[in-house]
Parts: C-alpha cells; sequence; structure tokens
C-alpha cells in the first residue's frame, strides 16, 4: 500500500490562472438570477430621487396656486354711462366725451360715482386733467376700514400727496409722497385695495404703500362729507380747481 499523506489537504481552490474579473461576473449573474438586484450606486439612486420628488413638489405647487389664485372682475368703466342728474354730487359738472368735468374755479366740486360694495379688494384706475387752479384733486374710496381719499396737491401745498387721513392724522404728519401736478397735463394712478395694504403707483412705479390693519380712515373736515355721502363708496373731489376726469375704472378681486 502507499505510504499515507499526513500533510493536511488544502481545499481552497487554486487561483492562478483564474481571471478575477471573470469569477465576479459569474457572481453577479447568481446573484441576479437569484432574485437579488445588483447595488447600484448609492449616490446616483439619491440623486435621482431627490429630483422626482422636487419635479412633483413643483407640480403641486403649481396646481395649488391656480387653484388659490385671487379672481377678477371684468374691469368696469364707470364714467362710460354714467348720468350725472340721478348722482349725488356738489358744485357744478358737465360730462362730455365721457369725460366727467368739474367746471366752477370757486367751487368745491364733488360727485358719487357709485353706492355699490367695492369688496375688500379693488384695483383703480383713475386719470384727469387739472384744467386751472392749484388745488387738490381727489378720488374718494371705501374700504372695511373706513371712507378714504387719494389726493394731489392738498392742504395748498404743491406736491403733498397721498391717502389720508389714517387715525385722525392727515398727509402734513405722515404717510405723504411727492407729485406735483402741472395744469393740462394728464395723469394716470393705479391704485391697489387690499385687506392688508393700499398701494398707489404711477406707470408702474409704487409710489407709496400704506399698511390698513388696525388703522381707521376717513375724509378730512374740509371736505365736509355729510351724512348723505355715507351711502357712496366712490367719488371724485376738486378743490377750486377745474378738473376733467377722463377715466375711472373699477376692478373687483374675488
Amino acid at each position: 500500500m502507499p505510504a499515507e499523506n499526513n500533510q493536511p489537504s488544502n481545499r481552497r481552490p487554486r487561483l492562478q490562472g483564474l481571471d478575477a474579473k471573470a469569477l465576479l461576473a459569474v457572481g453577479l449573474e447568481a446573484t441576479e438570477g437569484a432574485g437579488q438586484q445588483p447595488n447600484n450606486n448609492p449616490t446616483e439612486q439619491t440623486s435621482r430621487t431627490k429630483w422626482i420628488v422636487g419635479v412633483l413638489l413643483i407640480g403641486l405647487a403649481v396646481i395649488v396656486g391656480i387653484l388659490v389664485r385671487p379672481k377678477q372682475t371684468e374691469p368696469t368703466d364707470l364714467l362710460t354711462s354714467f348720468d350725472t342728474r340721478r348722482a349725488l354730487q356738489r358744485g357744478d359738472w358737465q360730462k362730455h366725451d365721457q369725460a366727467l368735468e368739474s367746471t366752477h374755479p370757486d367751487q368745491v366740486a364733488m360727485m358719487s360715482l357709485t353706492s355699490a360694495s367695492l369688496g375688500d379688494s379693488y384695483d383703480i384706475l383713475f386719470e384727469f386733467t387739472r384744467l386751472s387752479g392749484d388745488k387738490s384733486v381727489a378720488l374718494f374710496f371705501r374700504t372695511p376700514q373706513g371712507m378714504g381719499s387719494l389726493e394731489f396737491d392738498t392742504w395748498e401745498q404743491p406736491g403733498l400727496s397721498g391717502v389720508q387721513i389714517f387715525d385722525d392724522a392727515d398727509l402734513r404728519q405722515s404717510g405723504a409722497f411727492h407729485f406735483l401736478i402741472e395744469n393740462g397735463k394728464s395723469y394716470e394712478f393705479h391704485l391697489e385695495v387690499r385687506p392688508d395694504d393700499i398701494q398707489v403707483l404711477h406707470q408702474g412705479k409704487l409710489l407709496h404703500s400704506y399698511p390698513l390693519s388696525g388703522r381707521r380712515l376717513s375724509v378730512s373736515s374740509p371736505w365736509y362729507w355729510s351724512e348723505e355721502w355715507n351711502n357712496t363708496t366712490l367719488a371724485l373731489g376738486s378743490w377750486h380747481s377745474p378738473t376733467r376726469f377722463s377715466k375711472v375704472t373699477l376692478t373687483r378681486i374675488r
């Protein structure tokens, strides 16, 4: 009998001459065959997941924005079909070429445009030309905080302009901006009224913003806003200065 080999048997397979890359490929195939997915790059997977989530969130934000976006009513031109004979007014007025004109240089002129509710949010385009004089031109408007006025060249101070009166303080105390009106020149202003603030713009430029929360609006006493005017929600005014009002457009925001 041949002599027994007392050396322990080496059970490891010989690796010499074997292709390590081939063995790795075989192992991966076996893993996939067993129903296991290959281990992809985790950084790449994380980036792809973040991108998908980001796209979904953007899409959701767009949908929500469309659903909650404020809706505007069609703009209403308040001068086109306006009948001065039926309107509450003070002073002498004429209507011609779809414009309203205060005509007397020695009068305080006021004209009520509507008593309909304006709501909490609305926009007004307001265009006028002062024909003579050097005193105030005004747009009166109602808010949940009270009746206020947007005035230019007010308190007989050229260029003193803005919205008043807030909590009994007029533009001589606070809230004024400088805008000097030249006679014979047409001006258009954009008044934006919202529940929290009022903004005044001219040619797309913000002239002044007024916070509304917790404040009270009222008309200055020289205009003599009597009880008969309490139902008025929008009105025009000129102080001893004949003025042509050529546009007052109301857009309600719902």
